[in-house]
C-alpha cells in the first residue's frame, strides 16, 4: 500500500464513519478501484477507525471530559451526602443513556458474528439495505420540524432510559452493511423528540464504545498476524481520516440543525440503485 492509497482509504474512512452514507460499502467499492482494502492489513482498518474515533473525542472533547469528571464525582458527591448540581446530573444522565444504548450493539455482535460476516459478503444486500438508509432520511422530512425546547444553553443531551435503548436498536440495526449507523442513530433519536443538534450529540458519543470496542477486540489478531505497513503509511492514512471525519462531523451538524438533514437520502437513494444494477 502506498502513500496516495493510504490517504484516499483515509478520507474515504473518515468522510463515510459520520455522513449518513454507510462507511462498509464504500471501503469496499474504493479498495477495489485502487486495488487495496484496509481489510488486507487488519492493523491498518484498526488504526482508521481508531483515528475517526479520536475526531470525536477532539470536537465534543469539553463534554467528553465532563462525562470522564462526572463519572468519579458524581459518586463522590452522592456518598458524602452532597447536592449534585444540575448540570452534573445531566452528564450523569448521558453517561447511563450511552451505557445503555451501547447495549444492543454489544449483544447482536456478539450473538450474530457469523451471520454478519456472511452479510458483508452480499453486495446485494448492501444495496437493499441502503435503500431502507434513504428512507429512514427521507422519514424526517415528512416530520414537521419543530422550534427547540427551552434549556440552558449548551446543556447535554440526556435522553431517558428508553429513548437511549431505542436509539440503541437503531445503532444496532447498523451493523448490516448499508445501513448507515449516523443516519439511524440520529433519525430516531429526532423522531423520539430529542432536539435535533441533541440527538446529532448523542449518536456520535454513541459511536465511540461502538468503534473503540469493535477495534479494541481485533487488535489482538492484528497483532498476532503482524504483517506490519511502513509507519508513513499509518501517519498518511490516519491523518486524513482525522482531519476528514472532523470536517465530516461539522458537516452533520450543521445540517440537523438546519433541519436538512434528509438531503443525504438522495445519496443513498442512487447508491443503493446503482448497486442493486452492478452487483
Amino acid at each position: 500500500m502506498n502513500l496516495i492509497q493510504a490517504a484516499a482509504l483515509g478520507f474515504v474512512q473518515g468522510a463515510t464513519e459520520f455522513l449518513p452514507i454507510s462507511s462498509s460499502g464504500h471501503l469496499v467499492i474504493v479498495g477495489e478501484l485502487l486495488g487495496v482494502t484496509p481489510e488486507s492489513n487488519l492493523a491498518f482498518g484498526i488504526f482508521l477507525h481508531l483515528a475517526t474515533a479520536l475526531a470525536v473525542l477532539v470536537y465534543f472533547g469539553r463534554r467528553f471530559l465532563g462525562l470522564v469528571r462526572v463519572l468519579f464525582v458524581n459518586p463522590a458527591r452522592k456518598l458524602r451526602g452532597r447536592a449534585i448540581p444540575e448540570g452534573d446530573r445531566r452528564l450523569g444522565r448521558l453517561l447511563v443513556g450511552i451505557v445503555i444504548g451501547t447495549l444492543p450493539a454489544v449483544a447482536v455482535g456478539l450473538l450474530l458474528r457469523g451471520q454478519i460476516e456472511e452479510a458483508f459478503q452480499a453486495p446485494r444486500l448492501a444495496g437493499w439495505m441502503l435503500l431502507v438508509t434513504a428512507l429512514i432520511l427521507f422519514s424526517l422530512r415528512l416530520r414537521r420540524r419543530e422550534a427547540a425546547p427551552e434549556s440552558e444553553e449548551g446543556a447535554p443531551p440526556a435522553p431517558n432510559w428508553w429513548r437511549s435503548l431505542s436509539i440503541g436498536f437503531a445503532q444496532a440495526l447498523a451493523i448490516l452493511p448499508g445501513i448507515s449507523r449516523s443516519g439511524s442513530t440520529i433519525a430516531a433519536g429526532i423522531h423520539l423528540d430529542l432536539e435535533q443538534s441533541r440527538a446529532a450529540e448523542f449518536s456520535f458519543l454513541l459511536s465511540l464504545p461502538a468503534i473503540l470496542g469493535a477495534n479494541l477486540l481485533e487488535l489482538g489478531d492484528a497483532l498476532a498476524l503482524g504483517n506490519w505497513l511502513p509507519w508513513p503509511v499509518y501517519l498518511i492514512g490516519g491523518l486524513t481520516a482525522f482531519v476528514t471525519a472532523l470536517g465530516a462531523i461539522k458537516l452533520v451538524m450543521k445540517t440537523v440543525q438546519a433541519g436538512r438533514f434528509w438531503l443525504f437520502g438522495f445519496y443513498c437513494l442512487a447508491a443503493g440503485v446503482a448497486t442493486l444494477f452492478i452487483a
